[in-house]
C-alpha cells in the first residue's frame, strides 16, 4: 500500500531534480503567488501555514517577501531538507512535522492564509481522508481568512489520460539529470499509479533512480465539495492563463 509519508522521505534529497532550476522556482513561484495575494484578496495575509511545504519551494518563496510562514509537512525528511534550503536563502521560517488528517492538534494557532500547493491534496485519496484534511485545515484559518490549494487541471488529464510527462533537464557543473515520470491510470479513472525516473549523467555514464507514487485524479467539483463540508464559503478557482502559476488555483474563505 502507498504511504505518503516513506514516498516523501524517500524524495526529499532528488525532489529538486524535477525542476529545471529549483532555486530559480523558488523565486518565481514566490514572485507569482505574493502578485496573486496582494491583487485578489481583500486583506493580504500576514501570516500564513504552509501544511505541505516539501523541501520549501513555496514557504521559502513567500518568506522572501516578508510573510510570517510556519511550514508543516508529513515527511520529516522533507521537513530537515527545507530548513537547510532556508537558511541558504537566508529567511527564517518555523518549520514542524505534522499530517493534514491531525493538523488542528498538531499546529497551534489560527492564520491568515493556509497553503497547500504542487498538487499535494491529490494524495487524499479517499473522501473521508479529503475531508477530515479539509476540516483540519479549516480549525487552522482565522475567521475572514483563506485557504489556497494548487492541484493538476485533473479535468484535462482526465479527457486525454497522459501515460507520461515530459522530460525536464537540468545541468550545473558538467553534469545533467533527466527526471520524468510514467502513469498508470485505474480502470476507474479515480487515481492513477506513477513510476518517478532520475538520470544521471556524469562523464559520460548514465545511473538512474526510481520511486513510485500514487495519487487521486481530484476533479474541481469533488474539492469544492469537500471544502463547502468543512465549512468554507466563496470558493473560487484561477488558471495559470491569469495568475501566471503553474497550476489551477483555488481559494476558499471561512466566513
Amino acid at each position: 500500500m502507498f504511504n505518503v509519508k516513506d514516498f516523501y522521505d524517500d524524495l526529499a534529497s532528488d525532489y529538486h531534480l524535477m525542476f529545471e532550476d529549483w532555486s530559480a522556482s523558488v523565486r518565481n513561484q514566490g514572485n507569482v503567488l505574493h502578485k496573486f495575494l496582494q491583487a485578489s484578496l481583500a486583506s493580504p495575509p500576514l501570516t500564513i501555514l504552509d501544511c505541505t511545504c516539501g523541501i520549501g519551494t513555496q514557504s521559502i518563496g513567500l518568506a522572501l517577501h516578508g510573510y510570517k510562514i510556519r511550514a508543516t509537512d508529513i515527511s520529516s525528511s522533507a521537513i530537515d531538507r527545507a530548513r537547510l534550503e532556508a537558511k541558504k536563502f537566508e529567511v527564517s521560517l518555523e518549520f514542524a512535522q505534522a499530517n493534514l488528517l491531525t493538523l488542528d492538534s498538531q499546529v497551534g494557532g489560527e492564520f491568515d492564509l493556509v497553503i497547500s500547493c504542487d498538487n499535494s491534496v491529490s494524495h487524499l485519496v479517499t473522501d473521508a481522508d479529503l475531508d477530515l484534511a479539509m476540516k483540519n485545515i479549516f480549525s487552522k484559518v482565522k475567521r475572514g481568512g483563506h485557504f489556497l490549494a494548487t492541484t493538476r487541471d485533473y479535468g484535462a488529464l482526465l479527457a486525454n489520460r497522459p501515460c507520461t510527462t515530459m522530460p525536464i533537464l537540468s545541468e550545473k557543473e558538467g553534469e545533467r539529470r533527466v527526471s520524468f515520470q510514467i502513469w498508470k491510470w485505474a480502470a476507474d479513472l479515480k487515481t492513477y499509479h506513477l513510476e518517478l525516473f532520475f538520470f544521471h549523467d556524469k562523464d559520460g555514464r548514465w545511473d538512474v533512480r526510481s520511486k513510485t507514487g500514487m495519487y487521486r485524479a481530484l476533479t474541481r467539483d469533488e474539492l469544492n465539495g469537500s471544502l463547502a463540508l468543512a465549512g468554507f464559503k466563496e470558493i473560487k478557482w484561477y488558471f495559470p492563463n491569469t495568475t501566471g502559476f503553474y497550476q489551477p488555483l483555488v481559494v476558499a474563505t471561512k466566513p
